[in-house]
């Protein structure tokens, strides 16, 4: 953000992808006004048509703060949020279709025959305005899947040896102390190989009410947030995020399908990606808020986009106050993040941990995108078997499938260590990475990921 000295307005305006807009937000920069990124247009950034996201000034809360404080916070920036909607309305062609207090945000749709530009325009203009940009649109990265393997004789779960997962199991299977938040296409949660390790919301119940009176309905496993929509259903029509989930959680020594690398942990399970595989950033944030509250300790988030949302790193920044470590799948274009960036991959906050894919022969994958500055460990991408929706398996290919075994294993060490927060329990796995040929130069560090020495590192003396 452009800081002058004096009373600057510090207005933060992302619309990377709308040309019109571009050279009077450039004018605006210049006077010290607005942020632009630098990353020119991008031909794969898509818009939730006629949608915006707007952050408003708030009041500021000490980072260390206890239940009732975070109630008196909920409470303030609901006001703000009233308060500045209903002004803003009166003269700019809007309408609030979702409001997310926690992080201070609104979901806007813009009315009548203005343009999208021209609002952000007008926003950018208020005082009380922060941040203003479009709803960018966000997919699953996922590899094109295999018809089937290509050796029966492969062993099934070869990436969890490679990693080491036997000898951390040695130590832990993981905890449901721990709650992770597979932030994704949604997870079956009746599948028999997840079903002991999902997440229960101790204040719903599955009767059809708002038992817990946070607006949805029977969200007893998670929540769905789909095209703007809030339900209390998030299971998986499309088969991602549940093969994200096995590979954390799917229960081990059950005689039944697959190991994940946690035998024990919560999945708390929020669907974002609609059936298509994409969702839009408001949804994200709204996925993100739902999390943070309710207590997650991890969030993997397999998926990402061109665009740097502002919106959405303010969020995963309220991640990282809360101690919540943010495992990000670094992207399946084969491409270097450090010139051409992939978010929330690339949010330069302590708490993301970016994941690239490598194969059995601990190469990097050759769809995983990579970078020496942005792309931090590397964990295996291919042909990875987990489970599916209806007690199915399937092998799947990406950084989809690599960060989830990063995330089992970061569920290992807090299993351990429960008051280890996110940017030290980052520090953790990082830390105890093996040091590998073909990732020297290609990703930081040039380390796949070690649980087995990950976990020993962590052991308390």
């Amino acid at each position: 953000m452009t800081h002058r000295r004096g009373r600057c307005r510090q207005v933060v305006i992302l619309a990377a992808t709308l040309v019109g807009f571009l050279s009077g937000a450039q004018s605006q920069l210049q006077a010290g006004r607005s942020y632009v990124p630098s990353m020119a247009p991008h031909p794969a950034i898509e818009t939730v048509p006629g949608e915006l996201l707007v952050r408003y000034r708030l009041p500021t809360m000490p980072i260390e703060i206890g239940q009732g404080d975070q109630h008196s916070l909920l409470v303030q920036r609901r006001q703000v949020l009233t308060t500045e909607a209903s002004r803003l309305t009166q003269t700019i062609p809007i309408e609030v279709t979702a409001s997310y207090p926690l992080v201070g945000m609104q979901r806007l749709t813009v009315t009548g025959r203005a343009s999208v530009p021209e609002v952000i325009a007008q926003l950018a203009a208020d005082q009380a305005v922060e941040l203003v940009e479009p709803n960018y649109k966000v997919h699953a990265f996922e590899a094109p899947r295999p018809i089937e393997p290509n050796d029966l004789a492969w062993p099934t779960l070869w990436a969890m040896k490679q990693i080491h997962t036997p000898q951390a199991w040695q130590q832990t299977t993981g905890s449901h102390e721990v709650i992770v938040a597979v932030i994704d296409t949604g997870v079956d949660y009746t599948h028999r190989d997840l079903a002991a390790n999902m997440w229960h919301n101790a204040k719903e119940l599955p009767n059809g009410q708002d038992d817990d009176g946070n607006g949805i309905v029977d969200d007893v496993h998670g929540a769905r947030f789909c095209g703007g929509d809030a339900g209390g259903d998030p299971r998986d029509g499309q088969g991602h995020g549940t093969h994200v989930a096995g590979t954390i959680a799917a229960v081990g020594n059950n005689r039944h399908d697959v190991a994940g690398v946690a035998w024990s942990v919560r999945i708390m399970a929020l669907k974002f990606l609609c059936e298509d595989g994409s969702g839009s950033t408001a949804d994200a944030i709204r996925a993100i808020e739902y999390a943070l509250v309710n207590g997650a300790h991890i969030i993997n988030a397999s998926w990402g986009g061109r665009a740097r949302s502002r919106a959405l790193e303010e969020a995963v920044r309220e991640a990282d106050r809360r101690g919540v470590l943010f495992v990000a799948a670094a992207g399946n274009e084969g491409m270097n993040n450090d010139v051409v960036p992939s978010f929330p991959a690339s949010y330069p906050i302590p708490n993301v941990l970016t994941v690239a894919a490598t194969d059995w022969n601990d190469e990097l994958a050759e769809f995983s995108n990579f970078g020496i500055r942005s792309v931090h460990l590397a964990a295996p991408g291919v042909s990875i078997l987990s489970t599916m929706p209806d007690n199915r398996l399937a092998f799947m290919n990406g950084t989809s499938m690599a960060t989830p075994h990063v995330t089992g294993c970061a569920v290992l060490v807090k299993s351990g260590h429960p008051g280890l927060q996110g940017r030290d329990l980052r520090k953790m796995l990082l830390g105890s990475g093996d040091s590998i040929k073909g990732l020297k130069g290609v990703i930081q560090d040039g380390l796949r990921m070690n649980c087995g020495k990950a976990v020993q590192k962590a052991r308390p003396d």
